[in-house]
Order: structure tokens, then C-alpha cells, then sequence
């Protein structure tokens, strides 16, 4: 009987240091986790300033554009009005065309930055909720050992009483 109590003691001191091991290696988890998660917000943070960034410039091209197009429109109505420049005006209005051009594909190729800064932006939060999701996770784990271990201690304690 005595035996039976001490391989029961035993194997409860095992369990335990099981569960301990488990809990230390959960909260091991936990830590890596979170410390990706920093990682993560930092990469969001970046790509907003990005996102910004772009945005920024986008609005500045779009100004540059309507004040091409602006400048544009006075050369052709001073075309109207002095024939003897029209060769000077003609090469005015296919620079200022050629560097509409450039500003459109400059807009389209800052747009299409923006929408991939945005995908990442949201990858990036999904990933982030992903993580926090299992964080959670752990901890709920992590208690519910707490309490196993609690619970295996109080039964030791007790069985130590009546094996005295």
C-alpha cells in the first residue's frame, strides 16, 4: 500500500514537472510570438509612413498635372492669336505634352505603389490578429495548467498528510 502511494506520489512529482516543463516552453511560445508581433507592427508602421509617403507625392503630381494642363490650354489660345510663333509654340506644347505623359505614368505608377502598400498593410494586420489570436490561446493553456498544477499540489499535500 505504501508502494502503491509512493509510485502515485511519483508519478504526480512527474506530471508536474511535465506540466511545468510545458508551461515554461508555452510562455518560451508566447514571448517569440509577441516579440513578432512588435516585428509586424514596426512593418506596418513603415508601410503607412509609405502608404503616406505616396500619397503625398501622388497629390503633388496631380497639382503639377493640372497646372501642366492649365499652362497647356493658355499656349494653345495664345496659338490662335500669334501665327508667326507657331513653331515655337508647337515645340512648347509637345514638351508640356511629353511631361503630362510622364506625370500620368508617374500618378499610375504611385497608384498602383499605393495598392500594394495597402495588400501588405492588411496581410500584415491579418497576420498580426493571427498572432494575438494565439497568444490568447497560450495563456488560456498557460492558466489552465496553473491550475492543474495547483489542484496536483493540493492533492500531494493531502496525500502526504494521510500517508503520515
Amino acid at each position: 500500500m505504501l508502494e502503491d502511494e509512493e509510485v502515485k506520489k511519483k508519478n504526480s512529482e512527474e506530471i508536474l514537472k511535465e506540466k511545468r516543463i510545458k508551461r515554461d516552453q508555452m510562455e518560451l511560445d508566447a514571448q517569440v510570438i509577441a516579440k513578432k508581433c512588435r516585428q509586424k507592427e514596426r512593418q506596418v508602421k513603415l508601410y503607412r509612413k509609405k502608404e503616406d509617403e505616396t500619397i503625398l507625392e501622388r497629390n503633388f503630381n496631380n497639382r503639377q498635372r493640372e497646372t501642366f494642363r492649365t499652362e497647356l490650354a493658355v499656349v494653345s489660345e495664345t496659338y490662335e492669336t500669334k501665327k508667326e510663333n507657331v513653331e515655337n509654340d508647337k515645340k512648347d506644347i509637345e514638351q508640356k505634352t511629353r511631361e503630362r505623359d510622364l506625370l500620368n505614368k508617374d500618378v499610375a505608377t504611385a497608384e498602383e505603389k499605393e495598392r500594394e502598400q495597402v495588400s501588405t498593410i492588411t496581410t500584415l494586420e491579418n497576420e498580426l490578429k493571427k498572432l494575438q489570436n494565439k497568444i490568447q490561446g497560450y495563456k488560456a493553456e498557460a492558466q489552465k495548467l496553473q491550475k492543474l498544477i495547483h489542484q496536483l499540489e493540493k492533492d500531494k499535500q493531502k496525500y502526504g498528510i494521510e500517508a503520515s
